[in-house]
């Protein structure tokens, strides 16, 4: 008798499957829907756009219904160019492709800060299957874009350009065209450009993703050491992000080594020491300290100097010292040169100065007393020979 009642049970079973097909079913197996980000971030005011695929054990009709969206909020599905409530839903087999669809959700505005869902239902002969979809609302505008740099402090000369690379970050999920702004202290020149355009003012940065920026800061010649900041700015609509750069310039020393009144000339006489005053100028944009000014004479000649080193020459300043020349006791008359140099810290520079020896006054009287002698001699042989 049980074994009866088990066979009818089993019979009626079959029977209603025939006529109702088969049972609904959900999940694995059955209707599924699927997306690739179930849980995305989007700032107030713009959407998000999800792909939908939607996948049955075998070709057939799905409907489909969004059944939960936040109040205010939009969300529609498009498929192939239209807002659609119904696919044909595949197993996405080798030949079996589901169909494309777009879920299109767009946060007002006004939406607070905080965490949403958004649910969309399927139906069909192989069951029901909800998706939730997470939606978290961020805040507009600080975090949205970010410009970091490379290095956040540069140092060096004034001589040369200060480089630096800063990366542009878009963390939302659309993309914006930033125009690039870059500023610094009176007197320099800064841009900031897109890496490898260097014309252009503006960038494109997708959604998500960031590209670099090239930021260049040129100080004027004479720009004095110290301390500046250079700032560069990315805009995009209500979005900004700006960053600043610390450059330490550290100046430079430059040397020139002349006379006071540019006269490059001097007389001497041999044996005897005279002055001659010699300026160095530092045109440098920092101090210079210890300068030592030193000389190559002639051979037999002596050069020494009031100051042996200057301690200190401010920049675009001068200062002077005295080279005290003797040439050799025999030195012929006649012109020579006479080359000094100023050196420090790196820097350095050379000077030649001509000096013309004229005669000793002793050697002159000498000369004086020898033609004397030989004139006196003539005459005494003229007067005495000449009377014969």
């Amino acid at each position: 008798m049980k074994k009866l009642t088990l066979f009818l049970a089993a019979v009626a079973m079959f029977g209603a499957v025939v006529v109702l097909g088969p049972l609904p079913a959900s999940g694995v197996g059955g209707l599924q829907l699927i997306t690739p980000y179930p849980a995305v971030s989007v700032d107030a005011g713009k959407s998000v756009t999800l792909n939908i695929e939607v996948r049955t054990p075998s070709r057939q009709r799905v409907a489909l219904s969004i059944i939960e969206v936040p109040p205010s909020w939009t969300a529609t599905l498009k498929g192939g160019g239209f807002v659609v409530n119904g696919v044909f839903g595949d197993s996405g087999g080798e030949f079996h492709i589901p169909p494309a669809l777009q879920l299109d959700v767009r946060v007002p505005p006004e939406a607070a800060k905080g965490d949403y869902r958004v649910v969309l239902k399927g139906t069909s002969a192989a069951g029901t299957d909800v998706l939730p979809i997470d939606v978290k609302v961020a805040d507009v505008g600080e975090g949205a874009v970010t410009l970091v740099p490379e290095f956040p402090s540069l140092r060096g000369t004034a001589e040369s350009p200060f480089t630096v690379k800063l990366t542009l970050t878009n963390n939302t999920p659309e993309p914006a065209n930033f125009e690039l702004v870059a500023t610094g202290p009176e007197g320099w020149v800064v841009t900031a450009r897109p890496t490898g355009q260097q014309q252009a003012a503006t960038t494109k940065v997708e959604g998500g993703a960031n590209t670099t920026v090239d930021l260049s800061a040129d100080a004027p010649d004479n720009a004095v050491a110290g301390k500046y900041q250079v700032k560069a700015q990315a805009t995009s609509g209500a979005k900004t992000a700006e960053t600043t750069i610390d450059v330490e310039v550290t100046g430079n020393v430059k040397l020139e080594l002349t006379t006071p009144d540019q006269r490059l000339n001097t007389k001497a006489v041999a044996g005897k020491t005279s002055d001659f005053i010699l300026e160095v100028k530092n045109d440098g944009t920092s101090a210079v300290a210890d300068v030592k000014v030193t000389s190559t004479p002639p051979s037999g000649w002596k050069i020494t100097f009031s100051t042996a080193t200057i301690k200190k020459i401010e920049p675009k300043k001068s200062a002077r010292v005295t080279a005290k020349i003797t040439p050799s006791g025999d030195a012929v008359a006649g012109d020579y040169v006479l080359s000094f140099n100023a050196a420090a810290q790196g820097a350095t520079d050379d000077v030649e100065i001509r000096a013309t020896v004229a005669a000793s006054r002793l050697w002159l009287f000498i000369g004086f007393l020898v033609i004397a002698g030989a004139v006196y001699v003539l005459m005494r042989v003229f007067r005495q020979y000449g009377r014969r």
